[in-house]
């Protein structure tokens, strides 16, 4: 039996479970809330009105991840993951990931006419899988862990792709209340 079969056959539930509150705790205040409330319960609805819900999911994935560049800058491994490093490439995959998120949780946003709460929780689900996920398992290889967040970034993408189309179809959404 190779490592990948006996590592998932020996996830620690428990271990997840116990990390779980300490890491929604501190994912939640200092990231998924606050960033929430000022893309998608402040810009989004104004950029709705001007540029459709495409646009303006784009637009905010761009300036999201370019947010996230002090810490790019500052605190390596606290956006983009340490073992990539801070280039030009690493910096495109982010803007990828991010976007894609921005995207999925654009979707959300409008057809849940506009819920803030599961746009929070969405984001904090992003924030902390890696995580909640990486707790339970036994420890892998620096390249093991690459090819992970590579893949979870080509998934990410597929899905935020099919979330700018299903956007696209969308019926017009209305301006924000002021």
């Amino acid at each position: 039996m190779d490592r990948n079969q006996t590592s998932w056959q020996r996830f620690a539930f428990g271990d997840v479970l116990r990390d779980l509150p300490v890491i929604c705790a501190l994912a939640l205040p200092f990231g998924a809330l606050g960033e929430e409330l000022g893309w998608r319960g402040y810009a989004l609805p104004r950029l709705l009105g001007q540029i459709g819900p495409v646009g303006a999911a784009l637009v905010i994935g761009i300036i999201w991840t370019f947010w996230h560049g002090p810490m790019m800058l500052f605190m390596p491994g606290a956006s983009i993951p340490d073992f990539m490093g801070l280039t030009p490439l690493s910096v495109a995959v982010y803007l990828g990931q991010v976007t894609a998120c921005s995207a999925i949780i654009t979707l959300i946003y409008v057809r849940t006419a506009g819920n803030i709460l599961l746009a929070v929780l969405a984001h904090l689900a992003f924030n902390t899988a890696e995580s909640v996920v990486f707790a339970g398992l036994p420890t892998f290889s620096p390249d093991r862990v690459r090819q992970i967040y590579l893949t979870n970034v080509a998934v990410l993408g597929v899905v935020g792709l099919g979330s700018l189309f299903w956007l696209g179809r969308s019926e017009p959404v209305p301006r924000p209340r002021r």
